[in-house]
């Protein structure tokens, strides 16, 4: 009570004794959109090295599923670790280091040089782009199942899932749950490595079955090994359909046309994750967070069902599998006409 007698700190002083680890918001908010245009730059040309650096797409891409698994098992725990140890700003200077150690191993890449059309504008590559993208109905049928997947289900699956998974076990239950999932993903991409079905969007589709279980786990909260279980057999679904799908996008379309057409892949996946996270905010002060996980798990589950109904995306097959029944033509061609 003698708290009330001792005036508050000057706001300069407030300013002074801000300590480490505690940015403005507009610090914050600057980081986001650098870091989101870096993303947006990175992504599509580390998929088009994928089929560069390796002569089987599928295996380099089920190891790159294990690898980030394996990250996702061992992140929380060194982060808690690194935080008792030190602080939450070193940790996250430490998770910016490891960003640079990135670039520096891409760098050290020997790959063949590479000369770009300097005729071409900006802007007719982007047509070209375009034109590539929304000639495979395969993909723009994809991306648009998966915005509805990332505005209603992977975008508010973070923070409600966390939400829900503190409020009835603590914070360390969360963690464990995202290292079990981690250990899904392993597991997964260890599969898609053997398994490799002749139509793999319709064989991932059906991996995408268990993806539904983690929003349903995080909205029932149970107890911790049912969440923890709930959590990895989603991860071994979503690495299945990871590795399926990232092969067929690099082997569908040719090699030159890759970065372009990725960028619109990318864009049209990721853009909905954060419109669903800032629509997660007010939706669950309306209806709660468990109606809305479970609502999650519904509208996933539709999804992988739109998957393996959608007659384009369960009829592409595997470039190196034989002719496609549903194009009439060789699997290795371009374009499947708007099938």
């Amino acid at each position: 009570m003698f708290t009330d007698l001792v005036p508050p700190p000057a706001a300069d002083d407030q300013h002074a004794h801000r300590p480490l680890g505690h940015p403005t918001l507009w610090f914050v908010i600057g980081g986001s959109v650098l870091g989101g245009i870096a993303t947006a730059m990175f992504q599509p040309g580390t998929s088009s090295l994928v089929p560069q650096v390796s002569t089987d797409p599928t295996q380099a891409n089920g190891v790159l599923r294990v690898s980030q698994g394996m990250a996702t098992m061992a992140g929380p725990a060194l982060a808690g670790v690194l935080v008792a140890a030190t602080s939450t700003a070193w940790v996250f200077l430490i998770d910016a280091a490891t960003f640079a150690i990135s670039g520096v191993c891409l760098l050290a890449l020997r790959l063949p040089r590479f000369a770009p059309d300097r005729s071409q504008s900006t802007l007719t590559n982007l047509r070209e782009g375009w034109d590539e993208f929304r000639s495979r109905s395969w993909l723009w049928a994809v991306i648009l199942i998966w915005w509805v997947l990332g505005v209603f289900v992977w975008g508010p699956l973070t923070p409600l899932g966390a939400a829900s998974i503190i409020a009835e076990h603590g914070k360390a239950a969360f963690g464990y749950a995202e290292g079990a999932f981690g250990a899904g993903c392993v597991l997964g991409g260890l599969v898609a490595i053997r398994i490799r079905p002749v139509r793999p969007l319709l064989g991932g589709g059906f991996a995408m079955f268990l993806f539904p279980m983690m929003p349903l786990a995080a909205a029932l909260a149970p107890a911790l090994p049912l969440l923890m279980l709930g959590y990895a057999i989603s991860g071994v679904g979503w690495a299945f359909w990871g590795v399926q799908w990232s092969t067929t996008v690099q082997t569908q379309i040719p090699e030159d046309r890759l970065n372009r057409v990725t960028a619109y892949e990318v864009g049209g996946s990721i853009l909905a994750i954060p419109l669903g996270q800032v629509l997660s905010g007010p939706a669950s002060s309306l209806v709660g967070v468990r109606p809305l996980l479970l609502a999650g798990a519904a509208i996933s589950l539709g999804c992988a069902l739109a998957l393996v109904v959608v007659r384009p995306v369960r009829g592409l097959v595997r470039r190196d599998a034989g002719p496609s029944r549903d194009t009439g033509a060789s699997p290795s061609a371009a374009k499947d006409g708007g099938s």
